[in-house]
């Protein structure tokens, strides 16, 4: 018989039993609920999600928009995250006299950030988006379209967005 230690191989056969019943568990653990917030109705909302730069010169610097966002629901809404779609973006928020940032790509430079921020009912933040046509070199020159990305205990993440036209 192959199995020359039957005692070694129950224990070895119990322990891949126990690991593969953990991997099931852990698999098919559901995502955590977002916070319920005093049953109210919360809503984030951006004034105007989206803009055009237009032609933008590829050497000519950055370039910049800020986006205003306000809760209009009846309760506060905590602003946990924000990201962009590209590294050749980042963006800041600021509420007050705060400033959070700047946040960029996840997994390339400054990545994407977590914040704690309360937006009570009506309160409203700025996000900036600052894009640099430069980064992508020569090889960026062209339509460009980027977002950032708002995550919030209201919902799905808000989208703002921007295009250009990146010339030589």
């Amino acid at each position: 018989m192959w199995i020359k230690n039957k005692k070694a191989f129950h224990s070895i056969l119990v322990v891949l039993v126990i690991v593969g019943a953990f991997a099931v568990i852990v698999a098919t653990k559901p995502a955590p609920t977002p916070p319920v917030l005093s049953g109210g109705v919360s809503t984030l909302v951006a004034e105007a999600a989206t803009y055009d730069f237009g032609a933008v010169p590829l050497n000519g610097g950055f370039v910049r928009r800020v986006y205003a966002v306000q809760n209009t629901g009846t309760e506060p809404i905590i602003l946990n995250g924000m990201y962009t779609s590209c590294m050749c973006t980042t963006a800041v928020m600021r509420k007050g006299n705060e400033t959070w940032g700047p946040y960029g790509m996840p997994g390339h430079g400054i990545g994407g950030g977590r914040m704690s921020v309360a937006l009570a009912s009506g309160e409203a933040a700025e996000i900036e988006a600052i894009f640099d046509p430069a980064a992508h070199g020569p090889a960026g020159v062209g339509p460009v379209a980027r977002s950032i990305y708002l995550e919030n205990s209201a919902g799905a993440p808000v989208e703002l967005s921007f295009t250009a036209i990146v010339t030589p």
